[in-house]
């Protein structure tokens, strides 16, 4: 009994040693592994693989398949056993059905081997299960990485990873393993979520090398930075991509490939590489390559001499300098010389002569090359020569160097040099330092002003120089004076006028003169009405406020002024902007100044002489008040348009010679439909002549002996005997006998209206008698008798016959200053119509009267100067007489 008790004893320990040992033996009995490749730019190849860690009978497996849904790119995935893929020992395991119920799944169902069909795998051994190809309906995102792993866990909608197995050699037991039983890690699995399998989608290919080749050095000259390479790519998918590369490791640059290669131009001679970035690539660098360099450069230069050793002598000396090129590289040099920095000679001759030279003048010679290879540098300037010169005249300007000038036209002025025997003149030179234009202008004094120059302008800058004439000879020039010319000027209103109140309203109203201007605009507004304008233009640099039209010009008014200038200096036009608005004021309708009379306190040369009054600004109308002195308060008016009129012209004035009057006048100024009216001006006193007197006239007077006259003989009682004239008088002539120079009998008189008479009008007269006559006027009064004349009448004579209808006419004077005179002579008593017509045709005054009164009318008081036709007609007789005004 006891020995079958130990033998049971050691039965069943016996059976679970072997149990322990095959439970310890399934510790990771498994691994379960893949690898996967893309063949197409839409499908994945899978490949799972189980290999044994313990010598095992593999009895089928289960397995999901994970992958990131970044590579979908918005297809529809399936999946699909791919054919003959699985071990052969495998022949009797069905394939799985792949599914995919969840996104970035794929499912491949438990395929259990029974016992009898299981395959023993001996520790490392491998079976290949299947490969499995996943295909998505559009291509896979690009670049997109599909990251894969084993599912390790029970998940709804995803299928675990397992394994089934039996004993190595048995049957069963059946035992199935995953990464968590029977025990932790009984099954590995070679990706993970934490570590899956990098698969890289639609990446695209890159270039496998890059290569230099085709090296062009510098040319042709050193330094020329033209050297370049040809940069060839090998493999890139694309032989005209758009690439990237950097020089040297320097800034990054953009080509184009033209059939994989590109050119890298502007390489300096050494030593290079070129590192290539080819899209979505990573870098490629060349091998290092070297650039030839050019041809060594060489520097240009030019020496200066001169002909005189020690650079001293006289002023006047003629002095050579020779400038000596070299290192020219073939090229050709164009030699230009300075003297104190000014160009004097440019051109092929390498050699200046000049006899002014001033003291301390420096001159240099510099080259310029055309042509030529390999230079530094295609100018070069040779050292400077100073030259110390005696015995010249030297001058310079004394003022407003450095400054800007008052005016465009102020004086400049220069020193005066000291010593000169002989004449002395001055030359300025100007340079306009806008346009570089320089003129010369030659004066016998020592001063200028710009504006004598034909370069002179406003807001410029000139150089200034100036040299001494000494008897002909021109000395050296001064050292540049800078003068600036102001800017242009504002116009103003004289500061007189402004603020102030003008003395009438045509007051001239003065601005400064701007020098230049073509044009004054005066802009003139009313102060209530400051922002609306009225202009006058002119050459003149004033105005009167009644020269603007529109203007609404009154008295006691504020007015605001500006100015503007349109400027022309040398052919360049500048505009002033307006001045500041000036108030002046009109004055007051009580400021209205009455004219004063001409000839106060004088004694008119006529009776109806014109008297003159002073003018009053914008007056339309002038009242003249005429008192008699010795009836100061009753006053006798004209009114007129006129500044002069004449005693004679005043209604019912009682006007006679040797007489005194006052004379006073009043203005009328009308503005905006408006009267405005003067005072009185003060009276005036103006006399009147003395009554005149007249005699007969000269030639019939006497005889014309002038040693012992005689009595004047009348050739016919027809004769017309003339007397003095007086513009607008009658006579009276008086007849009386002269016997033995005495005067007796009778006295005998005859009134007319002219001049003038014959003996047939006067009745009592004695045939071949002498008659002593004088003539008494009868003009705003009556006058004296005038001298004696002695007159004869003619020897009785045989009764005449009837004599012819007589019709005659003269004008007098003529010409004539203010009026003439008919004298008709006529033996009708019809009436007499009378017409002036001026050379235009134009009737000037008609006039009908009896014959008798013609003689006294007064005609052209207002007739301005001319020739003027008088046609007088009476019945069927007419004559036509021509006048004079003068």
């Amino acid at each position: 009994m006891k020995k079958l008790i130990k033998s049971s004893i050691l039965k069943f320990g016996l059976v679970l040693f072997l149990m322990m040992l095959s439970i310890s033996g399934r510790a990771q009995s498994y691994t379960m592994s893949m690898t996967a490749t893309a063949p197409t730019d839409r499908t994945i190849e899978v490949t799972l693989r189980v290999t044994a860690n313990t010598n095992q009978r593999f009895g089928g497996y289960s397995a999901g398949i994970n992958f990131s849904t970044s590579i979908i790119n918005g297809g529809t995935i399936s999946a699909a056993y791919v054919a003959n893929s699985k071990s052969p020992e495998l022949v009797n395991m069905v394939t799985p059905t792949p599914g995919v119920a969840t996104a970035g799944h794929v499912r491949l169902s438990l395929q259990a081997l029974s016992g009898a069909n299981g395959v023993d795998m001996a520790q490392g051994t491998t079976l290949i299960v299947g490969t499995y190809r996943i295909t998505n309906t559009v291509a896979w995102t690009a670049s997109s990485n599909a990251s894969l792993w084993l599912q390790n866990v029970l998940a709804t909608g995803k299928t675990n990873s397992l394994v089934n197995g039996y004993p190595f050699g048995a049957a069963s037991p059946a035992a199935s393993y995953t990464t968590t039983a029977p025990t932790a890690g009984a099954l590995a699995l070679g990706y993970t979520s934490a570590s899956p399998l990098s698969l890289v989608l639609n990446a695209p290919s890159c270039p496998t090398a890059v290569a230099a080749s085709s090296l062009v050095a510098e040319s042709p000259c050193a330094g020329a930075a033209n050297g370049s390479a040809l940069i060839t790519l090998t493999g890139a998918p694309n032989n005209s991509a758009a690439i990237t590369y950097k020089v040297d490791g320097g800034a990054d640059q953009n080509a184009t490939l033209s059939g994989g290669a590109f050119t890298v131009n502007g390489l300096t001679a050494g030593s290079h590489t070129v590192t290539v970035t080819y899209p979505t690539c990573g870098a490629l660098t060349t091998s290092s390559f070297t650039i030839g360099a050019g041809t060594a450069l060489v520097t240009p230069s030019v020496s200066l001499s001169s002909s005189d050793a020690d650079n001293t002598f006289a002023y006047g000396t003629g002095v050579t300098f020779t400038a000596s090129a070299s290192n020219l590289s073939g090229g050709t040099a164009t030699y230009t010389f300075t003297v104190n920095g000014q160009t004097v000679q440019s051109g092929s001759s390498n050699t200046y002569t000049s006899s002014t030279l001033a003291n301390g003048n420096q001159v240099r010679a510099s080259i310029s090359i055309s042509g030529g290879s390999c230079l530094t540098a295609t100018t070069a300037n040779s050292t400077v020569i100073t030259n110390t010169v005696t015995g010249a005249y030297l001058t310079s300007i004394t003022n407003f160097c450095g400054t800007t000038l008052p005016a465009v036209n102020s004086l400049i002025r220069c020193a005066v040099p000291s010593g000169v025997v002989g004449t002395l003149g001055y030359r300025f030179k100007v340079k306009n330092n806008v346009t570089g234009v320089t003129v010369t202008l030659d004066r016998s004094v020592p001063n200028f002003d710009l504006t004598m120059t034909s370069v002179y302008t406003y807001n410029t800058s000139f150089d200034v120089q100036v040299a001494a004439i000494v008897n002909g000879v021109l000395q050296p020039y001064s050292a540049v004076c800078v003068i600036t010319t102001p800017s242009v000027p504002l116009n103003q209103v004289g500061s007189v006028q402004c603020g102030g109140t003008l003395e009438s309203l045509n007051t001239r109203i003065n601005a400064t003169t701007v020098f230049g201007s073509q044009l004054y605009r005066f802009r003139v507004a009313l102060a209530s009405a400051p922002d609306t304008y009225y202009y006058f233009e002119s050459v003149f640099p004033s105005f009167r406020l009644t020269n603007v039209q529109g203007l609404p010009l009154t008295y006691g008014t504020a007015y605001l002024i500006s100015v503007q200038s349109d400027v022309v200096i040398n052919g360049v036009a500048y505009t002033s902007p307006y001045s500041a608005s000036c108030s002046v004021s009109t004055p007051a309708v009580t400021a209205i100044t009455p004219a004063s009379v001409g000839q106060c306190n004088q004694t008119l040369s006529v009776i109806s002489d014109r008297i003159f009054i002073n003018s009053v600004p914008n007056a339309n109308q002038y009242t003249y008040r005429v008192a008699l002195a010795s009836a100061p308060t009753v006053y006798y008016s004209l009114t007129t348009s006129f500044t002069n009129f004449r005693l004679t012209s005043v209604p019912n004035l009682p006007l006679t010679f040797a007489t005194d009057y006052l004379v006073s006048v009043q203005a009328r100024v009308t503005i905006q439909g408006q009267d405005y009216f003067s005072n009185f001006s003060s009276p005036c006193l103006v006399s009147t002549p003395a009554f005149p007197t007249v005699g007969l006239q000269a030639s019939q007077c006497s005889d014309g002996n002038e040693e012992n006259p005689g009595a004047y003989q009348v050739s016919s009682p027809t004769e017309m005997i003339y007397s003095e004239f007086v513009s607008g008088a009658s006579y009276q002539f008086i007849l009386q006998k002269f016997v033995n120079n005495v005067a007796e009998g009778a006295v005998l008189t005859l009134n007319r209206p002219v001049n003038s008479f014959n003996l047939n009008m006067i009745h009592g007269l004695e045939p071949g008698t002498e008659y002593l006559v004088s003539v008494k006027l009868f003009y705003y009064g009556e006058g004296p008798q005038g001298k004696d004349c002695v007159i004869k009448t003619p020897n009785a004579t045989a009764p005449a016959r009837v004599a012819a209808k007589e019709f005659a006419a003269t004008a007098y004077p003529n010409p004539f200053e203010n009026n003439f005179l008919i004298n008709l002579t006529t033996s009708s008593q019809a009436p007499v119509s009378l017409k002036v017509y001026d050379m235009l045709g134009r009737l000037m005054t008609t006039y009908e009267s009896k014959a008798n009164d013609l003689s006294t009318l007064a005609i052209g008081d207002q007739y301005p100067s001319g020739v003027y036709n008088v046609v007088l007609t009476q019945g069927d007789e007419v004559r036509t007489l021509r006048v004079v005004k003068r």
